[in-house]
C-alpha cells in the first residue's frame, strides 16, 4: 500500500517540467535554510537577511501558480509546526533571487477562548502567495 502510494507520488512528480522541479527543489531548500537561521539567530537579525530587493511588481499569473504550487508541495516536507513564519521569509528570499518586490506580514488575532494567535503572511502587488485571509490584525510589515 505504502510502496503504491510512492510510485504513484514519484511518477507525478517526475511527470512535471524541469522547470517546475528545479523551482521545487530551490524552494525547499530555502524553507530548511531559513527554519535553520530562525533557529539560530536573532530576530532582529533575521529580518535584516530577509530584507526586499526586488524591484519588480507585476507577476505573471501563471508564474504567481506555479510558485504557490511549488511551496504547497515543499512545505509538506517540513517538519515544523510554525510554516507561516518560515513560508513567508523562505518565499521572499525566493523572490528576490527573481528579482520580485513582495511584503511581509506580522499579524495576531484572539481566538474564542481570549488566547492570541499569530500568523505570518506575504503578498505580492496585492495577492497572496502565503494567505491571511484577512483574520489577523496586522502589527508588522517588511
Amino acid at each position: 500500500m505504502l510502496i503504491n502510494l510512492i510510485i504513484k507520488k514519484s511518477k507525478t512528480f517526475m511527470s512535471l517540467p524541469w522547470a517546475d522541479k528545479k523551482m521545487f527543489f530551490v524552494i525547499l531548500f530555502q524553507l530548511y535554510w531559513t527554519k535553520t537561521l530562525l533557529l539560530l539567530l536573532p530576530f532582529k537579525n533575521v529580518v535584516t537577511l530577509f530584507e526586499n530587493k526586488g524591484e519588480i511588481v507585476e507577476v505573471d499569473t501563471k508564474e504567481f501558480a506555479r510558485i504557490k504550487k511549488s511551496l504547497r508541495l515543499a512545505n509538506r516536507f517540513s517538519i515544523w509546526q510554525n510554516r507561516c513564519l518560515v513560508s513567508s521569509l523562505a518565499i521572499r528570499k525566493y523572490l528576490n533571487l527573481m528579482n520580485i518586490k513582495s511584503d511581509v506580514f506580522i499579524g495576531v488575532k484572539q481566538d474564542n477562548r481570549r488566547s492570541m494567535k499569530a500568523h505570518a503572511w506575504l503578498s505580492v502587488n496585492g495577492e497572496e502567495l502565503v494567505v491571511n485571509n484577512d483574520e489577523f490584525e496586522k502589527l508588522y510589515q517588511f
